[in-house]
């Protein structure tokens, strides 16, 4: 007989959930972004200031991999990377 394995995630409230979440959210808005950007004007600056963004969705990611895949990051760390 196979057992049934658990899938389990640090999900352990509400407060991560949301946190998850806010990171989504500007996630999208910094696509928004990149895209109007790139779509108007490829110069040197807006190439800059396109890696400058990409590293924040970078930083966005990393906040919502940790809450959903890191029991041992606490609510409070998680909102300090993300601020």
């Amino acid at each position: 007989m196979a057992t049934k394995t658990e899938n389990t995630t640090a999900m352990k409230d509400a407060d991560r959930g949301l946190i998850a979440l806010e990171a989504t959210w500007g996630i999208s808005a910094l696509v928004t972004l990149i895209s109007s950007a790139l779509d108007n004007d490829e110069t040197t600056e807006t190439v800059w200031a396109t890696k400058e963004v990409l590293k924040r969705v970078a930083q966005l990611n990393s906040v919502i991999m940790s809450a959903i895949g890191d029991p041992l990051q606490t609510n409070e760390e998680l909102k300090g990377r993300f601020n």
